[in-house]
């Protein structure tokens, strides 16, 4: 396949990925714009993101709202772009309405999305840890509650780190 016929067919994706988005209920993209608004603030706080970081990310959005994988890596996109635009001034914002209009199932599958997300290169770092308890407590969890989680995470993560294909 030459470059134009590339550059093509990833125009054909992204439309169809925007156009399944358009058939979803108005409420479940706010919900999932949200839910991955919330991991990529947790991979960038460590100041970048890597491909398994971002491998975590759209496997997490395409499990939790069930979604073809074209739709997940879109919304992660477009969470990576409003972050990197609005960053340190919408997280809250973002978190908090998260936290209310969630239930606690679904803040905890998130939590256990972010957990999965910082251990995706092996480590969460320090920026990473403390992100994570910051997340944790706008979601409404306690320290040990955090701590509980992420054991419960880590020890049925694998032992190596997702690749990206």
């Amino acid at each position: 396949m030459g470059p134009e016929a590339e550059v093509d067919h990833d125009l054909a994706s992204i439309r169809q990925a925007i156009s399944g988005m358009e058939s979803v209920p108005r409420e479940r993209r706010r919900f999932l714009s949200g839910y991955a608004y919330i991991l990529v603030r947790l991979a960038r706080a460590d100041g970048h993101i890597n491909d398994a970081e971002i491998v975590a990310m759209e496997r997490a959005v395409v499990t939790a709202g069930e979604l073809p994988e074209a739709q997940g890596a879109l919304l992660v996109a477009l969470a990576g772009r409003m972050n990197s635009l609005y960053g340190s001034t919408e997280d809250y914002a973002v978190t908090r309405e998260f936290a209310r209009t969630s239930s606690p199932q679904e803040r905890q599958r998130l939590m256990r999305a972010c957990i999965a997300v910082g251990a995706a290169d092996a480590v969460i770092a320090g920026a990473e840890a403390t992100e994570l308890y910051e997340i944790g407590r706008e979601l409404g969890f306690g320290l040990e509650e955090v701590d509980d989680i992420r054991d419960q995470v880590l020890s049925s993560e694998p032992e190596t780190p997702a690749q990206p294909d």
